[in-house]
């Protein structure tokens, strides 16, 4: 598995080199200092859900077990479709501390919808910066996040206040096994304590929207041939995270680069410059996931056909 991570990388490098070619804005030394410029705050951007996540999974889950989860899971995204990645973070989560898998994949559901709130406040915000075909449909979206972080969050509230209620409804689920999942789904929910306990993991999630933002802003405000304000850096951030989030292919390879060279595109960006500006902010991203990667699973000794056997006891437990 880190083996063919490793060759969409190096395929991924193939195309910048070859972009950078045709490209007319950008230059070889400034694209290298901006890369290495905002490395670290993609760093940091790869760090802060670590400890959210173990923040939200609780006992004995750990911050270090926490960001080698999210490493491992964002490599296996790039060859793995959709977000069938999302299960390595509770499997490697058990590998590492021993966590029940459905707390961990309660984690990572409460990751998504703090992740959504963050997504539609930043997307009515970059509407402003938009041009005129993309503020609509911007708006659009922030609305459909909108709604979808008030369902959640009224689903968490009923079953915090009143969580013989919650049972009764999954009483009345038609079929044995599925009652079965949906209780332990309910009490991995209760053992999450309460709203106010989101307040942390909410200030780790703005931390890791900023870092990544942060590394946009330094990456295309040095490498760019054209200056942007912090409000267009700020849509292109949206519209790509929407292409990497929004997919079905593996890491959202094609549709995260295309809705970087649109959004680039529609300030300016000739083709060819926005493509290597998008591949350049692929590679700033991972750079760290897979080495944290590859240094877990080279000293940690891990084995991806663990993270394969624990989810396969998951599968039949539940």
């Amino acid at each position: 598995m880190l083996v063919a991570a490793l060759v969409v990388i190096a395929t991924v490098a193939i195309a910048l080199f070859f972009s950078l070619r045709n490209a007319t804005l950008l230059h070889t030394w400034s694209v290298a200092s901006a890369l290495l410029i905002a490395l670290p705050a993609a760093a940091l951007a790869n760090w802060f859900p670590g400890p959210r996540l173990a923040y939200l999974a609780g006992p004995p889950a750990t911050g270090a077990a926490g960001f080698y989860a999210n490493a491992l899971a964002i490599t296996v995204s790039l060859v793995t479709p959709g977000r069938l990645f999302e299960a390595v973070k509770p499997a490697a989560l058990k590998l590492q501390t021993g966590l029940p898998l459905m707390r961990g994949f309660v984690a990572v559901a409460l990751e998504r919808l703090l992740d959504v709130g963050c997504l539609a406040l930043l997307a009515v915000i970059a509407a402003s910066a938009a041009a005129a075909q993309y503020a609509d449909g911007l708006r659009h979206g922030a609305f459909v996040m909108a709604a979808f972080l008030a369902l959640g969050i009224v689903f968490l509230a009923v079953l915090w206040a009143r969580p013989e209620f919650m049972r009764r409804v999954v009483d009345l689920l038609p079929f044995l096994w599925l009652r079965k999942v949906a209780g332990e789904m309910l009490d991995a929910l209760a053992s999450a304590g309460s709203l106010p306990a989101l307040v942390v993991p909410a200030f780790y999630s703005v931390l890791t929207w900023a870092a990544s933002y942060l590394a946009f802003l330094l990456l295309l405000g040095l490498a760019g041939g054209i200056p942007l304000t912090p409000g267009q850096v700020l849509f292109v951030f949206v519209v790509g995270t929407l292409g990497f989030v929004f997919t079905v292919t593996p890491g959202g390879l094609g549709t995260y680069e295309g809705a970087l060279v649109l959004a680039l595109g529609s300030l300016g960006y000739p083709l060819a410059d926005g493509l290597a500006l998008a591949i350049l902010l692929r590679i700033v991203f991972l750079l760290p996931t897979v080495a944290a990667s590859a240094w877990f699973v080279t000293r940690g000794g891990l084995r991806f056909g663990d993270l394969n056997a624990h989810l396969g006891k998951g599968r039949g437990n539940t």
